[in-house]
Order: structure tokens, then C-alpha cells, then sequence
């Protein structure tokens, strides 16, 4: 995939009508729930079954597909993992709507960077041996992602991509408050504060997962970034995200629903001397303060921008499981060691 340059994706979630039960146990397992090998021959496995959440899956030159979360003893029949291409007779990709629907000068990113998102189905799909990395073993398909640096190295791109995005809308934010005239005001600087501290934490966090790397278990040359810290930001991530976008559109105000159709109205004789003595303020000419107004619009309030504030709440799973993992692994004894020194106990 590196010397090729392949882009790829991967269907890790499994699909359950009942979340109490394991795969095994599922209402129509036995069709369509889960992924698994419905027969094996010399040369591979013929697979079916239904995987979420493809994130970019249609533009993918590879999906590997597997089981991010443990899975049950019982579920030994859905323990694999595989590299699939999306062309493969059999495969099925069903995509979301396209969030691509204007154009780049009234919806600068959802016109233009919109990954989609699609649900796996696979149809009786012929997989070679070679491209099967495990099989029928819940343990090596659980620890292909937490048994090796996969996961850690995953979640730590999360964090470097969610402090960029976080100094991206700072940055969006000091351009609307500086457009509004506004900087002077100390409860607007305040929120903007707030909002340059949030992304420098978001950094931080990412920085000092790195700088507190740890060795990975029995290998001499491998280093992982720093799970605490890894895990804790997806905590942060989530909690941070929606409060950031709500500062920025407060920001904005009303002016944020008062948006022409189209850049191009200011072009109209009929309405576009209106618009522009709407739209100017001292600081800033009418149409390139309606064009920082659109791209807020976009980041904050299209489906692309309630898709991304969705994706970072959920994209590294449901908050208790990300918050149990971190009472799990968030060296509790030693913390309780720490602070019965104060009581003197040891």
C-alpha cells in the first residue's frame, strides 16, 4: 500500500439488533449480521454479512475489514480479518447522501472535502488466503488493533487531525470577531481565549503522547504513543467539539442566518447594492464578510458541518465505552498510592 500509494479504508463495527446479546446470538446471525466466512476452499473463504461505518469506503483502493471490539468466545465464526477491494463481485457499498451539493465558492468545504460514509455488504465474496490476516480466533482478531500499536497509532492521528482542526476554527473565530469589530469587547476576547486554549490543550495532549511514548511489549525498536494520553484525549475531543462550534457561531450572531443564496447575488443590480450595504462593516468588505459567514455556515451548521460534530463525539465509539476504558487503564492503583500518602498508609 506505501509503495503504491493505496488509499484505504476499514469496516470495523459490527451491526447488532440487540446490543445485550454477542454476534453469535443475534436475531438472523445466521444471514446477515456480522461478517463471516459461509464456506472455505483451497484458495480462500467466500464471505457475507454487513460491516459499519465505511468512512471514505467509496473512494477506497483497499477495505480491510475486521472486529475492533472484543468479541464473544461464542463468536469464533466472525473472528476475522481481511483486505477486500471495493470492486470485488459481491461487495456492496451503500453510501449517505452526498454532501457535495453547491458549489466551492458558497460551500468551500462541504463541496469539496465530504469523505462520505457507507455500510458494508458482502454477498457470498471470494477472499484469497493471502489477504486473510486472521480467522476463527476471537483473541489474534481482537489484537490485531489492541495487542499491537495499530490502535494507539490510530487514535494518536485522531489527535494530531483534531488540534489542527481545533487551530483552523480559532483561527475562523478571530476572523469573524476581527469582521465584527468586536475584538475589543473583553466577554468576546474572553470566548475567544477559551477557544485559542481549547486548540493549544488539543495540541498539547498530542505532543506529550509523543514526548511520553512508551516501548511496545517484547519489542526492542517499537514505540507507541502514550496510551493514557491517548485515550484521554478522545474524552476531550468530545466533550470540546460541540462547545467550540456553538462559541463560533455566537460569534457570528444573527448574521450567520441572514446568508444570500449565493455569493453571486451581489452581482444582481436588482438586490446586490442591498446586500452590500447590509454586509459591510468598517473592518471588512461586504462580500468577503458574507464569504467568511458561508464558510462558518458550512463548518458549523450544513450536514457536513453537523456530520463532522457528530463524527467527533463517536468516532473513536460510544461514550461509555471510550470512558470505562479509561477507568480501566488509567493506572487507578497507582493514583490511589499517590494519595494515600497523604493519609500516611504507605
Amino acid at each position: 500500500m506505501r509503495e503504491r500509494n493505496l488509499f484505504i479504508s476499514f469496516t470495523l463495527t459490527n451491526i447488532k439488533r440487540d446490543r445485550s446479546k454477542p454476534l453469535s446470538e443475534q436475531p438472523g446471525a445466521e444471514t446477515n449480521i456480522g461478517v463471516r466466512a459461509v464456506r472455505e476452499t483451497d484458495a480462500g473463504i467466500f464471505v457475507s454479512g454487513v460491516k459499519g461505518v465505511g468512512t471514505a469506503a467509496i473512494y477506497s483502493d483497499e477495505i480491510i475489514v475486521g472486529s475492533i471490539e472484543p468479541l464473544h468466545p461464542s463468536d469464533k465464526a466472525y473472528a476475522l480479518t481481511f483486505c477486500v477491494r471495493p470492486a470485488t463481485p459481491g461487495v456492496r457499498l451503500i453510501s449517505r447522501t452526498s454532501y457535495s451539493t453547491a458549489n466551492v465558492e458558497d460551500a468551500p468545504l462541504s463541496a469539496a472535502f465530504d469523505e462520505n460514509d457507507a455500510i458494508l455488504v458482502m454477498k457470498d465474496a471470494f477472499v484469497p488466503w493471502e489477504r486473510v490476516l486472521t480467522y476463527r480466533d476471537t483473541r489474534s482478531t481482537s489484537g490485531i488493533w489492541w495487542s499491537t500499536p495499530a490502535y494507539a497509532c490510530m487514535a494518536h492521528q485522531a489527535s494530531i487531525r483534531f488540534y489542527k482542526k481545533l487551530e483552523f476554527l480559532a483561527g475562523l473565530a478571530y476572523l469573524v470577531v476581527r469582521s465584527n469589530d468586536s475584538l475589543s469587547v473583553p466577554e468576546v476576547r474572553g470566548s475567544l481565549g477559551r477557544l485559542v486554549g481549547y486548540a493549544q490543550l488539543a495540541k498539547s495532549i498530542a505532543l506529550g503522547a509523543e514526548r511520553d511514548h512508551e516501548r511496545h511489549p517484547g519489542e526492542t525498536s517499537c514505540v507507541t504513543p502514550n496510551r493514557h494520553a491517548t485515550y484521554a484525549q478522545r474524552i476531550f475531543a468530545a466533550e470540546v467539539y460541540p462547545k467550540f462550534i456553538h462559541e463560533l457561531r455566537m460569534f457570528c450572531g444573527g448574521s450567520l442566518i441572514n446568508l444570500p443564496v449565493s455569493l453571486s447575488d451581489f452581482e444582481l443590480p436588482e438586490i446586490g447594492d442591498a446586500l452590500k450595504s447590509y454586509w459591510v462593516t468598517r473592518e471588512t468588505d461586504p462580500i468577503e464578510r458574507a464569504r467568511l459567514l458561508k464558510l462558518v455556515w458550512d463548518v458549523t451548521s450544513t450536514e457536513f458541518g453537523a456530520r463532522h460534530a457528530h463524527y467527533e463525539q463517536f468516532y473513536q465509539g460510544a461514550p461509555h465505552v471510550y470512558l470505562g476504558q479509561m477507568t480501566e487503564a488509567g493506572r487507578l492503583e497507582e493514583l490511589a498510592r499517590f494519595a494515600n500518602k497523604a493519609l500516611k498508609k504507605e
